[in-house]
């Protein structure tokens, strides 16, 4: 992802640009079709067509098997361990069927896993379906594929941006249907402040829609140029397809690591309508996950909320085209955290709000509540989230070419004090677009910009908490364009753009089904009122949704 400065187009024509895409992306309720999408013409490096998630949404798979019935014989008193009669059904349960658990409460003592089977394990709604988990250590409920690759070839051609055929050194055992990561050895130049474990960052993971001699079509184009000299490679993996986890509560009752549910090298994969309670590392973790969602959820508390732990939803390992869309997520250290590449993934209309770290209330500090945290995720979309902040931090290094768009980033935690701060872009975090949001709340004051943990608008070049010496190019480099804050009273625009139109989404292209009859866009400059009703926070306040 080298930057050339001299060779990208004028701020003009990079907003033009931005406004023109936003007529090509698909949304769940219109999906990406299997054929291949047609190449992206864009010649800036800021920006792709987004349309994350499930093709033609969520699947509703028919009820095949009743744990409560024989042979199984789940008893959902509470008091019996109900997890071998759950893993006995799952197993037996055919394909594209779901588990059903009808109201109560099941005891587990070991972790529940669908491993490369696609079934739904469904319960009647969180407020009747629970499981209560008694797992010390680990994941509570897995999806999980293939963990590693099961094969490889040089990619030699066809790895620019808005490919999608690639020539490689051999296809042998490459067949239509495979998935493939795209990746590159990292570049130093880009890929800033790495950790070891953080290695060829710069991927994405594709299908495969046909095979032609050594040449492979897949069914999206490539969201970044590779380099000849950094090895572009073809990795095969086996990912677990159409399988989920809907309509229940799940609790940790006792505290200890892993993530409450765990997608582990899954694809099309979902979690709805799912109440969890008590992270131990996080509620949700999403390990080199494609296209899944996590969609219509309420995440909350953990058993600890230092580094690591306490986290709402956690994308991690190279995510690609993954949709985290009309959750709550509350009473965490950080609500959704992409770590170690990641792309094309789409946060969008949650609501998220009471972020601390493990020294409160000693040292009440304002955590990233959406955020990137290093191991460079790059062109990533954050769209009509309320929260306290947006985050590009380097705790585990770079991140690049991510946008924040129709936002209401709040510059507010309860019973918080300082780092408060609407949007942060922490060192080696270059070209990020913050672009038609709302930013701190009415009667808010502080400086616009800022270089230290004092209030402000935006805070920029940190390393962290570190603000001595800040990067310059983060602020050099930030696009920043149609955002309203209470600081000044006024949205600032860009001076070299010309348009100040703001398409509805980046994303969608019609209001989602979640919004109910609620006005659609909710949030941005050129709307009366600015901030509007999001589904999600009326959930959380006990509001209904209008239909």
């Amino acid at each position: 992802m080298k930057d050339r400065r001299a060779r990208r187009p004028d701020k003009r024509l990079r907003f033009f640009l931005f406004i023109c895409l936003a007529s090509l992306v698909q949304c769940e309720a219109a999906p990406v079709p299997d054929p291949p999408d047609p190449p992206i013409t864009d010649p800036d490096p800021r920006m792709i067509a987004w349309a994350p998630g499930i093709p033609g949404g969520i699947p509703a798979y028919p009820t095949a098997i009743n744990v409560r019935n024989a042979p199984y014989g789940a008893k959902g008193d509470g008091v019996t361990d109900d997890t071998g009669a759950i893993q006995r059904a799952i197993q037996a349960c055919p394909a594209r069927s779901a588990v059903y658990l009808p109201a109560g409460t099941y005891r587990l003592t070991s972790r529940i896993s669908i491993d490369l089977k696609s079934i739904v394990l469904r319960g009647d709604g969180p407020d009747k379906t629970f499981l209560k988990s008694e797992v010390d250590a680990g994941d509570l409920i897995s999806i999980t594929g293939g963990a590693g690759p099961v094969g490889s070839t040089a990619i030699s051609s066809g790895y620019s941006k808005g490919s999608t055929s690639l020539t490689v050194g051999s296809a042998s055992g490459l067949k239509t249907g495979d998935y493939i990561l795209v990746s590159q050895t990292n570049d130093p130049s880009v890929c800033e402040d790495m950790r070891p474990y953080q290695t060829r960052a710069v991927a994405q993971t594709v299908r495969i829609t046909a095979v032609s001699g050594n040449r492979l079509t897949v069914n999206r184009p490539l969201y970044y140029t590779y380099g000849a000299s950094f090895s572009p490679l073809a990795e095969k993996y086996l990912l677990i397809e159409n399988a989920g986890v809907e309509d229940l509560h799940i609790e940790r009752m006792i505290s200890g690591g892993g993530a409450n549910i765990f997608l582990g090298y899954a694809a099309n994969c979902w979690i709805k309508n799912v109440e969890s309670r008590n992270a131990g590392n996080s509620h949700v973790t999403v390990r080199q996950g494609y296209a899944n969602v996590v969609r219509s959820s309420y995440f909350h508390h953990g058993h600890a909320y230092a580094g690591g732990a306490g986290y709402g939803v956690f994308l991690l390992g190279r995510c690609t085209d993954n949709l985290i869309e009309d959750n709550i997520l509350y009473h965490l250290r950080h609500g959704v955290t992409l770590e170690w590449g990641g792309c094309g993934n789409v946060i969008a209309y949650n609501y998220a709000t009471r972020f601390f770290d493990e020294n409160y209330p000693d040292t009440p500090w304002l955590m990233q509540s959406i955020h990137t945290h290093g191991g460079h995720p790059y062109m990533n979309l954050i769209e009509g989230n309320i929260c306290p902040n947006i985050v590009f931090d380097n705790a585990l290094g770079s991140s690049r070419h991510n946008t924040a768009f129709r936002n209401h980033a709040e510059r507010y935690g309860e019973g918080v004090q300082a780092n408060l701060n609407a949007v942060e872009v922490q060192r080696n975090n270059l070209y990020e677009n913050i672009i038609g949001n709302v930013l701190c709340r009415p009667g808010d004051t502080g400086a616009y910009e800022v270089g230290s943990s004092a209030p402000g608008v935006y805070k920029l070049g940190c390393n962290q908490s570190d603000c001595g010496s800040p990067d310059p190019r983060a602020k050099e480099t930030l696009l920043r364009h149609g955002n309203f804050d209470y600081v000044t009273g006024t949205t600032v625009w860009d001076p070299g753009i010309e348009s100040r139109a703001l398409p509805n989404s980046r994303y969608l292209t019609s209001k989602p089904s979640f919004f109910g009859a609620l006005p659609w866009p909710m949030i941005g400059p050129d709307l009366d009122p600015m901030v509007g009703d999001l589904p999600a926070k009326m959930r959380f306040e006990g509001r209904p949704v209008p239909r």
